[in-house]
């Protein structure tokens, strides 16, 4: 296997190709930069190119180097613009669209924490903190107001609410979550988690695990092996006991999987997992045969022990999936044909029938506007956004999609949806549509949904997932992801497993899972190969086969017919509305969540899905985009601090479940993930060091803030920041020594820089100037007045990148110094301390 990069002579990416195997053409992604070695474009393999025009933002014509911008042009000719400031902050990012450009507006305090955001449609979010960096609150337009307490040693120890529900967590002297409750408004203390650790076993690598953890609902316990990874999982629903073994060898991979009562075993000693010299799962005796992969590691086929085969197909210049086929020998079952615009997204879908097969469309922001059926016109649809990613019309819903005002409370839920009315609770969660009742419980998830004359009960394991659903029809314990118990009739409850993803297992008799390019169940093959059931969905993931009985279906995730909702493990979303039920807790600056708090997958449920609930799948992430995807709702299933402390979720892609602590996350393998690692933080915890979200004190410009009469540049979007950014004038510290030194620019008569300079004399080297040939000319303008020496550099590199200046071409400091990063944090740190009148 092979993979090139190569470098220009001032070590840039000059281009890459994709991996690809011996004796295939290589397929080379171009790049080209300005003398700044800044981005300027990337050229595909299909000759189709993205083009970056930088610029350095300017208040009322006059060098501002805390902001800088670019304008990126993707492959349609779509254009964003992100303005950040010399920290790396985003302060602004506009999409252009049709008839209007989408605004969003981050601001942030002279540490550099967040402070304020603003959604394109003027709502807005505030964030405070103490003088160690921990949040006191957050007010968000959908989740209403949050406060946070910490103890002397800055952990989370309660939070409060929009609701008034108050969350308390206790630890140990390592800082280990042991207890974490609950308590409503004028209700009783509900444990939500309380945690055990180090308790020996024999055989067992315990100690500095978690190896008990418990809530009314269940109880799970762990046994670890000498790679610190779960070797055996007990999880424990009322009377049943449920246990998960994983073997492993030398090296730590997984080859045996054994589940227990009712034994299933996915490998074994005698026929251990298989894999590639790459560690992917080549077979499991008796459910996979084989299977190969491309050289970028893309599954190519994968053949069942049925017999049945499926195949996928990408394009060879931008690997994405074109085709994938489902076989079993001669007998084509599915085969799915993407057609794809240059910026990867589907613009039509040809199956094996005519209602197989789709057409869409889409606006500049990547919303989808229109899904045509070819066989089936009632499935036909399109729809129309607000600027702040709010859905207003759906043609298969009659009536339109009625919101608050953008200051009112939840201006992203719809009250009115056509002749339904909608009402919701303090926190944004949904209590009524017209037809169902829900109710929510201390840990602000999904307790009841009523419809009819039924009522579907719905309670959490102590590590967030859901550990079971009831109603007077049928209940279902999970006490894993990957596993779902029908207890009906006791000594004779019915086992369905899960030990591969596109494996299912109900009691010994095997079935195979086939899958389109969301991962969406479509078909359900037996151990013959003969189908036993298949589905295809309308645009937001209704099954078209309401006899479907596999309960994972849509993007892979369970859909409850019951309520009429699918379990997206953090939150619940509306097929039929096409918006989740309750808004999204995780942070809306972070790639993949967005600002509006209800919407699926960033309004695109065609390319991108939102399996965890919180935000969008890894794999539709836009690796290449130069800032973060702003808007829509739920790219990345790494959660960043949100707003709940009880942000506690299983993803079941990934049997990942998430304890929802204040300080770590619990991983697959039930050891932690520190907080300050800067991955899946739950929410309601900042550490004092982390720079996080900083909470909504009254706007002070610091380093990234933005002075008022901002001129966004050279892009499509020229026009001024609105109000509500305030500068702080910039006093020296307070010394009775005057610096000599500093940094400079000359302008000529048309007040164009066409030098700039440092010196640790500024009057002298005016004099200097005055008397020169070449300069004395030339207006001298004093820049920046520091005596110490990487401040001086630092700020004239800056000087430098800004003005371009004809008469000194050469950059001061060249990228290969390496004492450029120390330079410029020293002219960072100056600009701050100059921002904040230090």
């Amino acid at each position: 296997r092979i993979a090139d990069t190569d470098y220009d002579q001032r070590s840039n990416v000059l281009r890459t190709a994709f991996p690809r195997f011996v004796g295939d053409a290589a397929q080379w992604t171009t790049n080209s930069y300005d003398w700044a070695d800044r981005l300027v474009a990337t050229v595909n393999p299909d000759a189709s190119q993205r083009t970056y025009l930088h610029y350095l933002a300017t208040a009322t014509g006059t060098f501002n180097p805390w902001l800088f911008g670019v304008v990126l042009t993707d492959e349609l000719g779509h254009q964003t613009e992100t303005v950040t400031s010399t920290r790396g902050d985003t302060t602004a990012v506009v999409r252009d669209v049709v008839g209007m450009a989408l605004t969003e507006y981050r601001n942030y305090d002279v540490l550099g924490r967040l402070i304020g955001v603003t959604d394109p449609g003027g709502s807005t979010w505030s964030y405070s903190y103490d003088m160690l960096g921990n949040r006191l609150s957050a007010t968000d337009p959908d989740l209403g107001t949050w406060a946070y307490v910490y103890d002397a040693a800055n952990r989370l120890v309660s939070q409060t609410d929009a609701r008034g529900t108050v969350t308390n967590l206790s630890y140990d002297q390592m800082d280990r979550l042991t207890l974490k409750t609950a308590t409503a408004s004028g209700g009783s203390a509900v444990t939500l988690t309380q945690n055990t650790y180090d308790q020996a076993s024999a055989g067992s690598y315990n100690i500095g695990q978690l190896t008990t953890s418990t809530n009314p609902a269940a109880t799970q316990s762990y046994k670890y092996d000498g790679f610190g990874k779960v070797a055996r999982q007990d999880a424990t629903i009322g009377t049943l006991t449920h246990t998960i073994i994983t073997s492993r060898d030398a090296s730590g991979q997984p080859i045996a999987t054994q589940y227990l009562p009712v034994q299933l075993d996915f490998g074994t000693a005698a026929a251990p997992l298989q894999y590639t010299a790459g560690n992917k799962l080549a077979s499991a005796s008796g459910f996979i045969t084989s299977t190969l992969y491309e050289a970028d590691g893309q599954t190519k086929e994968i053949n069942y022990a049925n017999g049945v085969k499926t195949a996928f197909t990408y394009s060879p210049t931008r690997r994405w999936v074109t085709r994938v086929t489902t076989s079993r020998g001669a007998t084509i079952l599915l085969d799915d044909q993407y057609a794809r615009d240059n910026l990867g997204r589907i613009t039509g879908t040809t199956g094996l029938t005519a209602s197989d097969s789709w057409a869409y469309g889409y606006d500049n922001a990547s919303r989808l506007t229109s899904s045509d059926n070819l066989g089936n016109n009632t499935l036909d649809e399109t729809f129309v956004y607000a600027a702040n990613d709010n859905l207003t019309s759906r043609s298969r819903v009659v009536g339109t999609y009625i919101y608050p005002a953008a200051t009112a409370p939840r201006p992203h839920a719809p009250t009115s949806v056509g002749a339904k009315t909608l009402a919701y609770d303090a926190n944004g969660n949904l209590t009524s549509d017209g037809s169902r009742t829900l109710t929510w419980d201390e840990a602000n998830r999904l307790k009841t949904v009523s419809l009819a004359s039924n009522t579907v009960n719905l309670t959490y394991g102590p590590d967030g997932a859901r550990a079971k659903k009831a109603s007077s029809f049928a209940t279902t314990l999970y006490p894993d992801a990957s596993v779902e118990i029908d207890p009906a009739i006791p000594g004779s409850e019915i086992y369905t497993r899960y030990p591969h993803p596109d494996i299912k297992v109900v009691g010994a008799t095997k079935y195979f899972l086939h899958r389109d390019h969301l991962a969406s169940v479509r078909m359900v093959t037996d151990s013959s190969g003969a189908i036993a059931e298949a589905t295809s969905y309308a645009t937001y993931g209704e099954r078209l086969n309401s006899g479907f009985q596999t309960q994972k279906s849509y993007i892979g995730e369970r859909f409850d017919p019951e309520t009429g909702l699918l379990y997206l493990n953090a939150r619940y979303m509306d097929p039929v509305l096409g918006r989740f039920i309750s808004p999204d807790d995780w942070d809306p600056t972070k790639d993949g969540v967005g600002t509006n708090r209800y919407a699926y997958a960033q309004n695109d449920p065609v390319n991108k899905s939102d399996p965890n609930g919180h935000s969008l799948s890894p794999r539709d992430s836009d690796a290449d985009a130069p800032t973060a995807q702003l808007g829509g709702g739920g790219n990345q299933t790494s959660p960043a601090n949100g707003q709940n402390a009880d942000s506690q979720r299983q993803a079941s892609h990934a049997q990942e479940s998430l304890t929802g602590t204040a300080k770590d996350k619990k991983k697959a393998d039930g050891t932690y993930q520190v907080a300050e690692d800067g991955i899946d933080m739950p929410a309601g915890y900042v550490s004092p060091n982390s720079g996080l979200l900083a909470p909504g004190a009254a706007p002070i410009c610091g380093g990234g803030c933005v002075p008022p009469g901002l001129e966004m540049g050279p892009g499509p979007y020229a026009q001024e920041m609105p109000g509500g950014f305030t500068n702080v004038p910039a006093e020296g510290p307070p010394t009775t020594q005057v610096p000599k030194g500093g940094t400079y620019s000359l302008r000529n008569s048309a007040g164009e820089v066409v030098r700039t300079g440092r010196t640790n004399d500024l009057a002298r080297r005016a004099a200097e100037h005055a008397r020169a040939d070449a300069t004395k000319g030339l207006t001298f303008t004093q820049e920046h007045l520091t005596d110490a020496l990487k401040e001086q550099r630092g700020l004239e590199q800056m000087l430098h990148e800004s003005y371009n200046p004809s008469m000194n071409k050469v950059s001061p400091i060249s990228q290969r110094n390496p004492n450029l990063n120390s330079y410029m944090n020293a002219a960072r740190d100056f600009l701050s301390r100059q921002l904040s009148g230090e």
